[in-house]
C-alpha cells in the first residue's frame, strides 16, 4: 500500500494543486468580505467547488490500483496473493494458453473498472472540461 501512495500522490497533489488555481480570486475574496476565516473558505466554498475534481481523482486513483500488474508482481512473492491483473497472467501456460478462459478473466477484470467509470461518468467529464473552457 505504501509504494501506491508513493506513487499516485504526486499525481493526486498536482491534480488538486492545477483545480485550485484555477478557482477565481474573487470567491475567496467574497468569503473574505463576508467574515469566513481560511479554514471556512476552504471548507465552504472552496471544497463544494472541487466536487469534480475530487471524484475524477477518485476514477483515476481507482484505475490505477485497480490495473497494478508490474508492482505487485515484484514486491509479493506468494502466488495467493496477487492482484487480479497479476492472477491473469496463470492462465497463460508454458506451451498453451487458454484463450477463452483468458477472455473471461479479462472480462471480469474490466467490469469493476468500467462500472466506477459509469457512476462517476458525468462529474469525471466535468472535471476533464473545466480548465478547457473559460
Amino acid at each position: 500500500m505504501l509504494p501506491l501512495v508513493g506513487l499516485l500522490m504526486p499525481f493526486g497533489v498536482f491534480w488538486m494543486r492545477a483545480h485550485f488555481l484555477a478557482v477565481e480570486p474573487a470567491l475567496t475574496e467574497a468569503a473574505k468580505v463576508d467574515g469566513a476565516g481560511p479554514v471556512q473558505t476552504f471548507l465552504r466554498v472552496h471544497l463544494p467547488l472541487a466536487t469534480s475534481a475530487w471524484s475524477a481523482l477518485a476514477v483515476l486513483f481507482f484505475l490505477a490500483t485497480w490495473n497494478q500488474y508490474l508492482l505487485p508482481l515484484v514486491l509479493v512473492d506468494d502466488p495467493t496473493k496477487r492482484t487480479v491483473a497479476g492472477g491473469l497472467g496463470a492462465f497463460q501456460g508454458q506451451y498453451g494458453t487458454d484463450v477463452v478462459l483468458l477472455c473471461a478473466g479479462s472480462l471480469l477484470i474490466i467490469l469493476p473498472s468500467l462500472l466506477v467509470f459509469l457512476v462517476f461518468q458525468r462529474s469525471f467529464v466535468r472535471a476533464l472540461m473545466q480548465g478547457a473552457v473559460k
